[in-house]
């Protein structure tokens, strides 16, 4: 068994022990002490542990933190990390052998907290470490060692320090996070127009948004309207109702109690019309190019493709499914029919939900050969007199 005070200098102090343990007395108070032990077996091979350590009791420690630092120091903004270390200092007469918890707190509300591990001698001190996410403001930061109660101490008041932190300004402007109606949105009705602001790291100044706000129509020509606000949250009522089939634009500066102002803007169309109805162009079937009700069409084959025109921006619907998304070019469909008479309803849509007239294509559909049913006389009969007759 080999001991010290230094790790680098340990002293043989027994040899060839037979037991498991060992004792050893007179050891300073307050010391930390290192042992190792070599085994061997009787072959003569040897094993070294690793060198350990231990602390023992002394006159009672006092913990105090000495100082709080802070990385970045200076320019601080909102949403930057934070590195605050705080130097915890022994100054009683005896070690700290205990581990113990070191709290972080922000105007008196905790961020974190780290547990030191090491053991402090009278004299000696610990960094301790806590990253936290700036907030924009003016704030305090506290650090308080031991905050448990865990290591015995002559004096609890001095483990607390407090600092204050320079300014931390908001950097950024408010997000506009959600329109009602969608950007480049048609439709055929409007009540009501409604945007959201999010200010990631301040306030949104809900009085100057609402001076910035203009809508105006396709000819530059301002619509009156209302406005409220309820967190953040815009509803503006324009004073004429319903809406002109219009184009109109809503622009807005999004400003913080900071003075961060970021412009936005969306808009929309007001579309009450109903597009012109589907003109079918083709489609062969057996009866010829495919014509509009009240034509009735023939085939004698349930797969065709039926052809047409349409307005510019609609899309093109079959039975009330969608079959043609919108566009502004000719269009076909692979139709799959069925035995018997097919009743096609064919309309378009614009993106205002706008439906134009529907025309109707009737297509019957037989692609099925006749069966014989039954022959008289029969296959391989045989006949008793030489007239018959054969069906």
């Amino acid at each position: 068994m080999y001991f010290g005070t230094s790790p680098g200098s340990l002293t043989k102090i027994a040899d060839s022990i037979a037991s498991a343990s060992f004792d050893t007395t007179d050891l300073a108070e307050g010391s930390t002490c290192y042992w190792q032990i070599i085994a061997r077996d009787d072959a003569g091979i040897e094993t070294g542990s690793p060198i350990w350590s231990f602390t023992t009791l002394g006159p009672p420690p006092d913990l105090v933190i000495r100082q709080i630092e802070w990385d970045p120091m200076d320019n601080l903004a909102a949403g930057q990390e934070m590195t605050f270390t705080a130097t915890v200092e022994n100054i009683g007469s005896g070690p700290v052998v205990d581990a113990f918890q070191v709290d972080f707190n922000i105007d008196g509300a905790g961020i974190g907290a780290k547990m030191v591990l090491p053991v402090i001698p009278a004299g000696g001190n610990a960094r301790v470490a806590y990253t936290w996410t700036a907030r924009a403001g003016d704030f305090s930061i506290e650090v308080v060692a031991d905050s448990t109660g865990t290591v015995a101490e002559p004096f609890e008041e001095n483990n607390t320090l407090s600092a204050g932190l320079p300014n931390i300004v908001d950097p950024t402007a408010p997000q506009l996070v959600g329109t009602i109606p969608n950007h480049d949105a048609s439709l055929n009705a409007l009540s009501r127009i409604e945007f959201t602001l999010f200010d990631q790291f301040g306030s949104v100044d809900d009085a100057a948004v609402i001076a910035s706000l203009t809508v105006t129509d396709g000819s530059s020509q301002l619509v009156g309207f209302t406005v409220s606000e309820v967190n953040d949250h815009f509803t503006m009522t324009p004073d004429s109702l319903p809406l002109i089939d219009d184009t109109y634009l809503v622009s807005l500066a999004a400003i913080d109690l900071a003075g961060n102002t970021q412009s936005y803007s969306f808009s929309f169309t007001v579309d009450k019309q109903d597009p012109a109805k589907p003109v079918i162009t083709g489609g062969t079937v057996t009866s010829g190019v495919v014509q509009v009700r009240p034509v009735q069409n023939s085939s004698n084959n349930t797969a065709m493709t039926l052809t047409g025109t349409r307005e510019d921006n609609t899309s093109v619907w079959i039975n009330h499914q969608l079959k043609v998304i919108s566009g502004s070019n000719n269009w076909s469909v692979d139709m799959t029919l069925t035995q018997g008479n097919n009743s096609l309803e064919i309309r378009t849509e614009d993106a205002a939900g706008n439906r134009s007239p529907s025309v109707w294509v009737d297509i019957q559909v037989d692609s099925i050969a006749p069966e014989i049913a039954a022959v008289v006389p029969a296959n391989n009969s045989a006949l008793t007199t030489s007239i018959h007759k054969i069906k």
